[in-house]
């Protein structure tokens, strides 16, 4: 840590987890969000294929999915709901790091692929079209490489891409002037439409995520299109008390 962190100046967190936490309420929603993106390094492969086959099974999709869309709303009550910004935050703001993140954290979660396969499956289940997969990865890649440079060309993890550094990343990236027009305009121009891609991508990824049949509970309720609905009259009937149960998902999830 003292080379990470003092030496390579690399902000790196750690921490602990053990495996009987799994499936019992034991991990809070950003340690599940790590988990998803898990894979393994080094150490005991035995213990880490166990997880990785009991991980995806505990996982309570419906509350991942709605606690992880109310930590959206919070980002993007604060950054802002337009990625046409002068100075763009390329983590937080609308179209940044975040945007596409949560979007595949949360088609992972719902879908239980990753990588190439989830990809593949959104497009075989019409989220996306073949055309939106590939403007969507494209958008990412652009993302990633101008985050990457702001941060070589500041020294320092930054993310908003100021009006200082624009014409110095532009410049890195080799956009040149177009007639009248400066190079950071062309620049900026293909950053917008990036941002844009993924911003209304991500949005429809996560509102075809949310609206899907979710289960609440092995009790026979689910959530389809944010209302409660009973999916199974026999196992509600059993629970007399099911309208109450209800109306908690309600509240707790903000559904009708």
């Amino acid at each position: 840590m003292d080379v990470l962190l003092s030496g390579a100046r690399i902000k790196v967190g750690y921490a602990y987890r053990h495996i009987s936490d799994i499936g019992k309420g034991g991990l809070d929603h950003h340690t599940q969000t790590a988990l998803l993106d898990s894979r393994f390094l080094s150490g005991d492969r035995v213990l880490f294929e166990r997880f990785d086959r009991l991980y995806p099974d505990t996982l309570h999709v419906a509350d991942f999915l709605f606690r992880k869309e109310f930590e959206r709303a919070r980002v993007k009550a604060r950054a802002g709901e337009s990625p046409f910004v002068v100075e763009p935050d390329l983590k937080e703001g609308a179209g940044g790091l975040r945007d596409f993140q949560t979007a595949l954290w949360m088609a992972q979660a719902r879908f239980g692929k990753s990588g190439d396969a989830l990809w593949r499956d959104l497009v075989r289940r019409r989220i996306l079209t073949p055309d939106e997969m590939r403007a969507f990865r494209q958008a990412r890649e652009h993302l990633y490489l101008l985050r990457n440079l702001l941060h070589i060309v500041a020294g320092e993890r930054r993310d908003r891409l100021s009006f200082s550094r624009q014409e110095e990343v532009a410049a890195r990236l080799g956009f040149a002037p177009q007639g009248d027009s400066p190079a950071v305009e062309s620049f900026m121009e293909r950053h917008y439409d990036a941002a844009a891609t993924i911003s209304r991508l991500s949005e429809k990824v996560v509102q075809r995520c949310l609206d899907a049949p979710l289960a609440l509970d092995d009790a026979g309720l689910a959530s389809l299109r944010r209302s409660v609905v009973v999916i199974d009259p026999a196992r509600v009937a059993q629970n007399p008390v099911w309208p109450l149960d209800a109306l908690v998902y309600c509240q707790e999830y903000d559904l009708e």
